[in-house]
């Protein structure tokens, strides 16, 4: 490892360091202040992104905050697909109670098959806008790998794409959480351990 501190990854750092362990705590956050813990993940994505623009940035290459960014796109749009269906399943099921009958009073001939292949439906899209999200992570962080040599992210990264394919099981959120952790370590090194951005081909032909 190159044991140089590079001096224009000492903001990445930070942001890095403080968008992860927001993101870490934002959910169990969020578990005894319901919203406020999804307040604190999204400002700890806002430093997560400005941290790998920096590092884009010092090597040229903008895989790392592209990637990152199309996780955020991807997420939002899987999310909001899953709402829209939420939200026509809620106006499908009020239209038949008062077509039919009331489910309470017996009359209806509503059956709980709609309701669980809608409901089925909605977490299917979360998941999978999960899964889609995840990858992208993991694609952004496996080019931090590629481009600083540091070994953290490249582990992180393959933890974070394994606990969101076993997120359907409760280990897929324990090792997520792991992901992170090691993420976080990856971004503590980023100073003294990432590698320095070798000169232009064009300028070690001329030198």
């Amino acid at each position: 490892m190159n044991s140089n501190n590079i001096t224009e990854f000492n903001s990445a750092r930070t942001y890095g360091l403080l968008g992860m362990i927001l993101e870490f705590i934002g959910p169990m956050t969020d578990i005894l202040l319901h919203g406020f813990g999804f307040i604190i993940s999204v400002i700890g994505l806002i430093l997560i992104l400005i941290a790998l623009k920096e590092i884009s940035d010092y090597y040229n290459d903008k895989r790392p905050y592209r990637y990152m960014i199309y996780s955020v796109v991807s997420g939002i749009v899987m999310g909001v697909i899953g709402v829209f269906v939420l939200i026509i399943f809620i106006g499908w099921f009020l239209d038949t109670s008062t077509n039919i009958g009331s489910p309470i009073t017996g009359t209806s001939t509503f059956t709980g098959v709609p309701f669980i292949v809608m409901l089925l439906a909605f977490f299917g899209i979360i998941v999978l806008g999960l899964i889609i999200s995840v990858i992208f992570q993991y694609l952004a962080y496996k080019s931090v790998y590629e481009l600083t040599g540091i070994d953290h992210f490249n582990t992180g990264a393959m933890l974070l794409l394994i606990g969101a394919i076993l997120i359907i099981i409760a280990v897929g959120i324990f090792i997520i959480f792991a992901g992170i952790i090691i993420i976080i370590l990856g971004f503590n090194e980023l100073p003294e351990h990432a590698r320095r951005n070798s000169p232009p081909q064009e300028e070690q032909q001329i030198m």
